[in-house]
């Protein structure tokens, strides 16, 4: 087959109007295809985490909203709450209370009672104690109720039961994490 060749020169003004246009149209689609669909998607990414944010905002719009409330029902209930007095360790009065808790309930304190963590907060600071305990199962839920109800707001976080190792007693081994909540 013999290849014709095409003269621009030889089209007509209506002709070389037409191919220009559709070489435009040609180039405005790969343009399109390499760069506008490439920003477009990227745009669409960046709606959708702003999105995204926006929500979190407004959820925290809400919480800070919402620190009025807890201020003025902590300010309200503070007065229910017994405080350490002047001196004295936070830590060393909660081990004094569970030491007494214990005996209270016939409960043997396996061991030392040993501080972990603490965590301050913006209205209280919280101290965390260990403790192992051995006695039988009502016993131990007499010591747990009695913790849960302290006036010192003294929290069950964690319980893990064991059983002491003898098969014919009664008796089990309970490691608590007990934490303090201490108005700042």
């Amino acid at each position: 087959m013999a290849k014709k060749k095409i003269s621009v020169e030889k089209l007509s003004s209506r002709e070389k109007i037409l191919l220009v246009s559709g070489v435009c149209v040609v180039l405005a689609l790969f343009c399109e295809k390499l760069v506008v669909a490439r920003v477009s998607k990227r745009l669409r990414g960046m709606s959708v985490q702003i999105e995204a944010a926006e929500g979190e905002v407004r959820g925290n719009d809400r919480i800070l909203d919402m620190r009025d409330g807890v201020t003025r029902d902590f300010e309200e209930y503070s007065a229910y709450v017994m405080e350490v007095p002047k001196g004295r360790n936070p830590v060393d009065a909660m081990f004094t209370t569970l030491d007494e808790f214990a005996s209270l309930d016939r409960l043997i304190v396996v061991g030392e009672m040993k501080e972990m963590a603490t965590e301050p907060g913006d209205f209280f600071t919280e101290y965390f104690v260990k403790i192992e305990v051995v006695g039988t199962m009502p016993n131990m839920i007499r010591f747990l109720h009695r913790v849960e109800a302290a006036p010192e707001l003294l929290r069950v976080e964690k319980v893990e039961l064991s059983a002491t190792g003898d098969e014919k007693s009664q008796k089990k081994k309970a490691t608590l994490t007990i934490s303090r909540s201490v108005s700042v």
